[in-house]
């Protein structure tokens, strides 16, 4: 069987990559979780709501595409990235902010540059296109999933003949 693990991509559907005014950008679909609770900041005259997530199988192309040297952290194999979502009013950072909390899902379109930092260090950065973010899910509160056993037990969907449209 498969690790699981290694099979999940964080990121999929890489477009091609662009030179920008920010140097080579990609775009792509993003399905993480945000790492902490997100902040809010003045940007020009925009807002940008700021936080971060771990990305999970995708390393090998992150770097062909940037020419970076990434490396999956050995224990958890993710790498850190930071993601920017820019807004034209504080009410609306405000509100996503008050959304995109520490483990909420997001599952938009992003794109994808790197910026350099202090000394020798080099951030992944991730913009924002088009959002959907689900809110966290309490821990251990999910339903355990359905077992073979479970439809000998009775009708789990709890459809009634009224229901069917035949």
């Amino acid at each position: 069987m498969a690790d699981k693990k290694k099979d999940f991509k964080s990121l999929i559907d890489f477009g091609t990559p662009f030179d920008s005014k920010n140097g080579k950008e990609v775009r792509a679909t993003l399905s993480g979780f945000a790492g902490k609770d997100s902040e809010v900041r003045k940007a020009g005259s925009s807002y940008v709501v700021s936080n971060f997530t771990n990305l999970s199988g995708v390393v090998d192309q992150i770097n062909e595409i940037f020419g970076t040297d990434f490396v999956e952290h050995p224990e958890f194999n993710n790498i850190p990235a930071g993601i920017s979502w820019f807004t034209h009013t504080e009410e609306e950072a405000n509100a996503i902010a008050a959304r995109l909390k520490k483990g909420a899902r997001l599952r938009t379109s992003v794109t994808i540059g790197t910026r350099e930092g202090d000394g020798d260090k080099i951030y992944l950065d991730l913009r924002v296109d088009q959002p959907y973010i689900e809110d966290p899910k309490p821990r251990n509160a999910g339903e355990a999933p359905m077992r073979k056993g479970d439809l000998a037990n009775g009708n789990p969907l709890d459809v009634s003949d009224d229901d069917l449209p035949f």
